[in-house]
């Protein structure tokens, strides 16, 4: 069976976990994969084909998406993709974005034998648009996305149970979807001499009991990070050896500013430490107690798990997540939910963790990595995907 993975932008191995993974397993089982990538660059890999661009059609390109206000990008590179699956003449095809969704349908006539499968991971239109007006072309690309694709494709994947159950309210038949979490390898994250450390470490009164937020700080995420911050200050009025240590870069200055006064207003311990490259953030996870992921209630952050909880799991962490339907599937026994926005809660929360058996906390945050993120998972769900979407399985 001949599959091509669609991925709309350069591709470079190790920077889109769930791709990769997707790639990795579906070659074990025997699948003759290609990769599409919309890149200038040289390949990489031998299953890969660029779609490659002159400066004339770039151009083209650039004018339409400013001319879209950017709600679809070059149309010449997404008809040359249309014409590469049909000199490839894949079995399945499965794509990622909405505007290349819009021309797969268009142009179905010339690759009629390939399965269309859309992998919805993101509901990229709600989160490019956070904060910013909801006009009419907002509500129709909304609508493209999540409605009128999944249903003129033939299957449908979701990171979340709430995630289908959003789906079949918009009127998605259930057995078009399957149901995909978030793809990260546990092996790169487990350490289990850093737990022991860490496990020793807090029961040590006098040891700092660190609590690690890591991630790009965006627009939509500083409200979350201040949330966080505030909890913290409450919760130092009880247990007083308490850091947030922040890994990761901070979008824009503003927002940096904001936070960095924030922290001295409140007289917390925090570092920032900027970007943290990929291989470092195994370590620098394994070096904190307590993993917290505070996000807005927003449709776009309930319909995912989040890649950043699933980390802290396949670290071994005890987690602290706000109470969104997506995210809170992967909270089962190795932590607690707060409320979103609420940093009274989160403090409540924090502490909770803080006087609970937190040898069972770790235990049962590598329960669930075990179940969902190892390798014998992986290859389970690899499986039972293919099975749902009906691709023949050796």
């Amino acid at each position: 069976m001949k599959i091509a993975l669609i991925h709309e932008s350069p591709y470079t191995p190790g920077k889109w976990r769930r791709f990769d993974l997707l790639y990795k397993y579906l070659k074990e089982h025997g699948r003759q994969v290609k990769i599409i990538a919309f890149s200038d660059s040289e390949p990489r890999i031998d299953d890969l084909i660029n779609i490659q661009l002159p400066p004339l059609h770039r151009m083209i390109g650039t004018f339409f998406y400013f001319l879209t206000l950017r709600y679809l990008s070059n149309p010449v590179r997404l008809f040359k993709c249309c014409l590469e699956l049909r000199r490839i003449r894949p079995d399945v095809i499965l794509f990622h974005y909405y505007d290349l969704g819009l021309f797969l349908i268009s142009f179905r006539f010339l690759f009629k034998q390939s399965i269309l499968v859309y992998d919805l991971n993101d509901l990229n239109i709600r989160m490019r648009y956070y904060k910013k007006d909801k006009k009419l072309l907002f509500r129709i690309f909304a609508w493209i996305e999540e409605v009128f694709i999944p249903k003129k494709v033939d299957k449908v994947i979701t990171p979340t149970d709430f995630g289908k159950k959003y789906l079949i309210d918009k009127g998605i038949t259930p057995e078009k979807i399957f149901v995909l979490n978030e793809l990260v390898d546990r092996g790169s994250f487990y350490d289990g001499e850093a737990q022991r450390s860490r496990l020793t470490s807090f029961i040590n009164p006098k040891r700092e009991k660190i609590v690690i937020w890591h991630g790009v700080i965006r627009h939509y995420q500083v409200d979350a990070i201040v949330t966080i911050m505030k909890g913290m200050s409450l919760a130092q009025k009880e247990i007083q050896n308490l850091k947030l240590l922040i890994a990761g870069p901070i979008e824009d200055m503003s927002s940096k500013e904001k936070l960095f006064s924030l922290a001295n207003q409140l007289k917390i311990s925090v570092k920032f430490t900027g970007r943290v490259p990929a291989s470092q953030i195994p370590s620098i996870l394994n070096s904190a107690h307590i993993g917290v992921q505070a996000l807005p209630n927003e449709l776009f952050l309930r319909y995912i798990n989040g890649v950043k909880l699933a980390e802290y799991i396949c670290a071994g962490l005890p987690v602290l997540c706000s109470n969104l339907e997506g995210p809170a599937e992967l909270v089962r026994g190795n932590g607690f939910l707060f409320k979103p926005n609420d940093s009274e809660d989160l403090a409540d929360k924090l502490l909770k963790i803080l006087r609970s058996d937190y040898q069972q906390l770790i235990e049962s945050s590598n329960r669930i990595a075990e179940e969902e993120f190892s390798e014998k998972a992986i290859r389970r769900k690899i499986r039972e995907m293919e099975r749902f979407l009906k691709w023949s399985v050796t």
